[in-house]
């Protein structure tokens, strides 16, 4: 296995913030992502990248 490290520039991100349970997150996410994009609709400006899911204070009940 190799580990590398790489310096890549920064990017903006369009975030929505959601507080969920385990069981309810990929109805939280799938929200999420149809928001985000409908608003970078209304903007009229096209995604750069992949959308991505970050976790946050995330424990196991």
């Amino acid at each position: 296995m190799n580990i590398e490290v790489l310096e890549l520039k920064s990017e903006l991100a369009l975030v929505y913030k959601a507080h969920t349970t385990n069981a309810k997150s990929d109805k939280v996410i799938e929200k999420g992502l149809e928001m985000v994009i409908a608003y970078l609709e209304q903007l009229g400006v096209e995604p750069t990248g992949a959308p991505y899911v970050a976790y946050l204070n995330c424990a196991s009940v």
